[in-house]
């Protein structure tokens, strides 16, 4: 009877229920599906085990950062390789974004040890 009751009073009191299909904080995401990441992806550096990148804005800002960073905008590094870096919006409303080279020729790796001739 208790149970009944305060299931009866829930209902009553209109509580907003989420979805459970959705992820967390998925309610807070605009309509829409663009996705607009304001960054370019301007140079890698490291080695695998440590990769860091530099990220320029649309109006020209310079950043620096490593897995984990936030880029501003609600933007955080997720990962880092030397072919580009993967951007997750922290509402999760979108797919990860990689930001990436426009060529493979701008990629190049730093072999130590390797023939130099």
């Amino acid at each position: 009877m208790k149970f009944s009751a305060l299931l009866f009073l829930l209902l009553a009191m209109d509580v907003g229920a989420r979805d459970p299909f959705l992820p967390a904080g998925a309610g807070h995401c605009p309509a829409g599906n663009a996705v607009t990441v304001p960054w370019r992806l301007q140079g890698i550096i490291g080695r695998p085990d440590r990769f860091e990148g530099w990220l320029t804005s649309l109006s020209g800002k310079r950043l620096h950062v490593s897995v984990n960073d936030w880029a501003g905008a609600g933007w955080q590094v997720k990962h880092i390789d030397l072919r580009g870096i993967t951007l997750a919006d922290e509402q999760a409303c979108h797919p990860p974004q990689k930001l990436t080279f426009k060529g493979e020729n701008h990629v190049k790796e730093n072999r130590v040890g390797a023939d130099s001739g």
